[in-house]
């Protein structure tokens, strides 16, 4: 797959890997520059999308007095 830059700095991400990364419009991506030279895309993940993915290991503690 492939695009093109415009003059202005856009390219168009292709529908597949918009597909692949679950990404819609106006959702925020992320840039990684390795030290090789290669580039990866991840999509920005909002916090509030982690809520309750673990879970909390909290233990209910009894106090008698």
């Amino acid at each position: 797959m492939e695009s093109v830059l415009t003059s202005r700095g856009s390219a168009t991400i292709p529908k597949a890997i918009r597909d692949h990364l679950h990404l819609s419009p106006g959702d925020k991506i992320k840039f990684f520059v390795h030290p090789d030279g290669s580039v990866v895309i991840l999509p920005k993940i909002p916090t509030s999308a982690l809520k309750g993915l673990v879970r909390s290991r909290r233990r209910t503690v009894f106090v008698v007095a």
